[in-house]
């Protein structure tokens, strides 16, 4: 332990509380800068919402120059960072409140894995089914008794149809 202050009193370096304190938080800077940029971050605050232009499935664009666009989360990441675009090539940067629209930099982290980007299947945490749900939905579907399933399972006839139809859930066999 460095300490910092050489300006102290004797009793001032021989008090434990103070030492503590100093340990304390140089142990949590340290924790802060061996964070790892892929896992998602905790939850803290509201969200920030993009207001300006979006895609179709709610995310922000970001008009760049020379006619690019990019994503509002991924220039924001970038710039919060001080990163360049190469730096993140092959990653999401996803929001852990699983809002497209949100902006919010303590929501944002690296995503190695695309599909993984707001949640599939019963890995997002607002899914109301489990993998053993699809199977089951899957072996007693009939036309006959859709309406039965919809309502068991809390879903719409139009998750039905995509689970049915493997549109949905692709990974479950």
């Amino acid at each position: 332990m460095q300490l910092k202050d050489v300006n102290r009193s004797p009793a001032q370096l021989l008090d434990l509380s103070l030492i503590v304190e100093e340990m304390q938080a140089e142990e949590a800077e340290e924790t802060r800068e061996a964070e790892d940029p892929t896992s998602p971050p905790a939850l803290e605050g509201e969200c920030a919402l993009w207001t300006g232009a979006t895609y179709p499935d709610g995310r922000g664009i970001k008009f760049l120059p020379r006619g690019r666009t990019i994503t509002a989360s991924r220039w924001l990441y970038i710039e919060r960072n001080g990163l360049q675009e190469e730096d993140i090539k092959g990653y999401v940067v996803s929001s852990a409140c699983l809002n497209n629209r949100c902006v919010n930099p303590e929501h944002l982290y690296l995503n190695r894995s695309p599909e993984w980007r707001f949640g599939s299947g019963a890995s997002n945490p607002r899914s109301k089914l489990t993998d053993e749900d699809v199977k089951q939905i899957r072996i007693e579907y009939r036309e006959d008794n859709a309406h039965e399933l919809m309502e068991r399972f809390g879903i719409t006839r139009t998750h039905l149809s995509s689970i049915t139809n493997r549109r949905s859930w692709k990974h479950v066999k």
